[in-house]
């Protein structure tokens, strides 16, 4: 799964990002990323009645993700 930098980065100056900007962010549907909170992988934060995550939440959950392998067939 690819992490988009450039958007991280485009967000630098916000302490939290939406639950539309994680996701695109994360480079996942917003489906996706309401199965990671229910798994627990995942912890939002509340702001009034607004689902937002803290950046180094998003960063630890990346690096917790597994690493991609390849499979040659044959």
């Amino acid at each position: 799964m690819g992490v988009n930098v450039n958007l991280f980065e485009a967000y630098a100056d916000r302490a939290v990002l939406t639950v539309s900007e994680a996701a695109r962010w994360g480079g996942i549907c917003r489906t996706k990323l309401y199965g990671e909170i229910g798994a627990g992988r995942l912890r939002p934060t509340k702001i009034g009645r607004k689902t937002v995550f803290r950046k180094e939440d998003l960063l630890t959950w990346r690096d917790g993700l597994p690493c991609g392998t390849v499979r040659a067939d044959g």
